[in-house]
C-alpha cells in the first residue's frame, strides 16, 4: 500500500552542487547509482557504500547494465566498470570540440555490441567481447555541431538501428550489411516522438500524430 518499511541514508563523499542522482540500476541485491558530477556508487540494501568511483565529469546519461558490468557515458568517453569491485574493464575516448548536450547521450545494446552517442555529439560502437571500438556507418554519423540542447534517440528493430536527430532527421542503418536504409530524411515540425517496433511516432506543432516506417 505504499507504506515505507525502512529507510537508510547514503553518505556520498562529495560536496559538489551537482551531487544529485541521475540514474539507478540493480544487479541481484546490489544497487548502482550515477550522480550528475560524475560519481558512480555501488551500495547494498541498507545503504552501505561498497565502492565509489569519481570521474570528474558531468554524468547525465543513465548508467546501463550490460553483461553484469556498469556502462557509463561521460562527456567524451564510454567506460565499462566491473560491478563487483569497481575496477575499470575498459574505456574509450571520443574527442570532439563540440558543445556538450546538457541532456546527456543515449546507449543501447544488441548481443555483444554497444551502440551510443555521447553528449559531445560523437557516435560510437563497441564490441564488448574483444573490448574494442568498431568502425561502422553508425559510428560515422555526423551531427549539427552548433546545438547545445538537442533531443536524440536511438532504436533497434530487426537488425537495423534508427536514430532520430533533434526531432528532425531520421537515419536507419542495416547493421548486418553496414548500409543506410534511410539517410537523414527530414520530418518537419515535430515536437516529440517515440519509436515503436518498425515505426517512428511523431507529434507535430498542430497536435497531429503521425507514424513513419523507419525502414
Amino acid at each position: 500500500d505504499g507504506i515505507i518499511l525502512d529507510s537508510y541514508k547514503i553518505v556520498v563523499n562529495s560536496n559538489d552542487e551537482l551531487t544529485y542522482l541521475t540514474s539507478i540500476a540493480k544487479i541481484n541485491e546490489s544497487f548502482y547509482a550515477g550522480l550528475a558530477n560524475g560519481i558512480v556508487i555501488n551500495f547494498d540494501v541498507k545503504g552501505n557504500i561498497l565502492w565509489q568511483k569519481s570521474f570528474n565529469d558531468i554524468l547525465k546519461t543513465p548508467i546501463k547494465i550490460h553483461n553484469k558490468n556498469i556502462i557509463v557515458l561521460l562527456s567524451n568517453k564510454i567506460i565499462s566498470i566491473n560491478s563487483s569491485n569497481g575496477d575499470i574493464n575498459w574505456e574509450f575516448i571520443y574527442e570532439n570540440d563540440n558543445p556538450i548536450n546538457i541532456d546527456g547521450g543515449s546507449i543501447l545494446s544488441k548481443n555483444h555490441f554497444l551502440y551510443f552517442f555521447l553528449p559531445n555529439k560523437r557516435f560510437g560502437e563497441i564490441d564488448t567481447i574483444i573490448g574494442e571500438k568498431n568502425v561502422s556507418s553508425f559510428s560515422n554519423i555526423k551531427l549539427n555541431n552548433n546545438l547545445t540542447g538537442f533531443k536524440n534517440s536511438i532504436h533497434y528493430f530487426q537488425n537495423s538501428i534508427s536514430f532520430f536527430e533533434n526531432n528532425e532527421y531520421l537515419h536507419t542503418i542495416d547493421i548486418k550489411n553496414n548500409i543506410f536504409l534511410v539517410n537523414k530524411s527530414k520530418i518537419e515540425n515535430v515536437t516529440s516522438h517515440n519509436f515503436i517496433n518498425n515505426a517512428l511516432i511523431t507529434l507535430n506543432k498542430n497536435k497531429i500524430l503521425k507514424a513513419y516506417n523507419i525502414n
